[in-house]
């Protein structure tokens, strides 16, 4: 990651900048869920950033589920380092499984 480095907290909201933040973000985001993240393809878009599918489970620190959905993360490089990342949504997905709609079963 570049010093500046510009990510999402997907948890809190907002944006992080820099190491440090991100670092802070994760170790709070880390004590809180457990996350699996696979990513299931990798795409160059036009710009020259990285799409990356990614299947996400996102669960409390007792195990049950709080999230299961995919997204995009995509990453813009500086060098070989990244410089940003941002989370998008699939909002077209019809499996897409969030806790708003695992309350409706």
């Amino acid at each position: 990651m570049t010093a500046d480095v510009q990510w999402p907290n997907g948890w809190e909201g907002g944006h992080l900048d820099g190491r440090a933040s991100v670092r802070d973000y994760w170790i709070r985001q880390w004590a809180q869920l457990r996350l699996s993240l696979a990513p299931v393809q990798f795409r160059e878009r036009g710009d020259g950033r990285i799409e990356v599918a990614v299947r996400l489970v996102a669960r409390d620190p007792g195990g049950s589920v709080l999230a299961r959905e995919e997204v995009r993360h995509v990453y813009e490089f500086e060098g070989r380092l990244v410089r940003r990342m941002q989370v998008e949504q699939y909002d077209d997905r019809p499996n897409r499984v969030t806790v708003e709609s695992l309350s409706d079963i």
